[in-house]
């Protein structure tokens, strides 16, 4: 690992360095504005911002850094480095037989490793993803495209490995993951970059395959998690949200605590929208064929709920269209749980699952008078769809369509 090159930057303002101009480099000095060292220390980069960074983090980020796991991701980190992150370079740019061998060898005895740990969990070290799974990912994503042919890693392809290629996908299928992942560019630069092999004299091809349509099929990875949501959330101090179906003798719980959870609109609504708005959180739909009714539970107890109806269901009694996508709906957090990231856990796990099931969107309607739920799926982003609101009670309240591309 390198040393640390610390280096001290200055910060002028533009007045400041307008006036000082024609000033000797001592006089300055003495003007600077801020003062702050930066690294060259790229292995702990991304630590530095899971603990240095935390406070530009957005609203209910995933702490990727968990106090309590730090020892092990750090290990974990410094073996899926040498081995596999660097190993495949150390392949590709071997400078005999025998250095190429041996970083070959290595490299499949650690993949072959990883294989086998992740027949009985879901992510590197657990139930949720870690700082040590996304820097595995970054070699697994280029593996089968890239480095396979192009830096002779040739045992095998990551998804001939079942436990791995499932692995791969589920975090693929993450947001943040695959939506940031762009094969055309991988592709490109592995194999026609001059920056890889600048002596290469032959002709340059960029190969056609991989198939990447299998990137996005099912994986199942989730039956060996105790919950839906795949990230602890920054600032949960530890506390662990399980993300889960609902079991049936659960629902009277449910609709109660969902019903507490509304009541706290009837401030800004009429007795007689909050009538109806409580028959129709009370009611049965939660309980039609295909709905997904899942619960938040925290220390033993559920703290909340959401379910998800699936595409061209009726789940408004007539006031919209069946539409063609799924449909999150009653999403409710209980007064104890509130900023503690249980609402956004709800909602990305019927993202992920909507993703699963090979949805190509999905959607929700709130009311108007809901305003911090409307933040809450913004941010998670969810756009107006105006064509699809509706006026329950003809009293002007408005409940409002959204829809989120997956």
């Amino acid at each position: 690992m390198p040393t640390p090159r610390v280096v001290e930057t200055v910060f002028l303002s533009r007045s400041l360095a307008t006036k000082t101009q024609t000033c000797s480099f001592n006089t300055i000095a003495e003007w600077y504005y801020y003062l702050i060292s930066v690294n060259n220390d790229y292995f702990h980069l991304t630590n530095y911002f899971e603990t240095k960074w935390n406070e530009y983090h957005k609203e209910n980020a995933p702490d990727l850094y968990p106090e309590e796991l730090r020892q092990d991701i750090d290990e974990l980190n410094e073996r899926i480095f040498h081995a596999i992150n660097n190993g495949v370079y150390k392949c590709g740019f071997a400078h005999s037989q025998e250095s190429y061998e041996r970083a070959y060898d290595q490299l499949f005895e650690t993949l072959d490793e990883m294989e086998d740990r992740l027949s009985t969990r879901r992510f590197l070290h657990g139930d949720i993803i870690t700082d040590s799974d996304v820097r595995f990912f970054t070699t697994l994503v280029r593996f089968d495209a890239a480095y396979y042919n192009g830096f002779n890693t040739n045992r095998n392809l990551i998804r001939e490995m079942p436990n791995l290629w499932g692995y791969a996908r589920d975090l693929y299928q993450t947001p943040g993951f695959g939506d940031t992942t762009d094969f055309d560019s991988i592709k490109r630069h592995y194999h026609l970059s001059i920056t890889i092999n600048p002596d290469k004299t032959e002709t340059p091809i960029l190969p056609k395959g991989p198939d990447l349509s299998l990137w996005d099929a099912p994986h199942q990875r989730e039956e060996l998690s105790k919950q839906q949501d795949k990230f602890r959330r920054y600032g949960e101090s530890g506390m662990t949200i399980h993300i889960r179906k609902a079991k049936k003798e659960e629902v009277p719980l449910i609709r109660k605590q969902r019903v507490e959870a509304y009541r706290e609109h009837t401030h800004a609504i009429s007795k007689e929208h909050w009538q109806a708005l409580e028959k129709a959180i009370s009611s049965e739909a939660d309980q039609q064929p295909g709905v997904e009714l899942l619960a938040a539970e925290w220390e033993g107890k559920i703290v909340g709920s959401v379910a998800l109806f699936p595409a061209k269901t009726d789940a408004y009694e007539g006031f919209t269209d069946a539409l063609d996508y799924p449909e999150l709906r009653v999403l409710a957090v209980s007064s104890e749980a509130r900023g503690k990231g249980v609402g956004s856990a709800l909602i990305d796990a019927c993202i992920a699952m909507a993703k699963e099931n090979g949805s190509e969107a999905i959607g929700l309607h709130t009311g108007s008078f809901m305003k911090d739920a409307i933040t809450l799926y913004e941010k998670h982003g969810f756009e107006r769809l105006p064509e699809h609101d509706f006026e329950p009670a003809n009293d002007g309240i408005i409940v409002k369509a959204f829809k989120r591309k997956l």
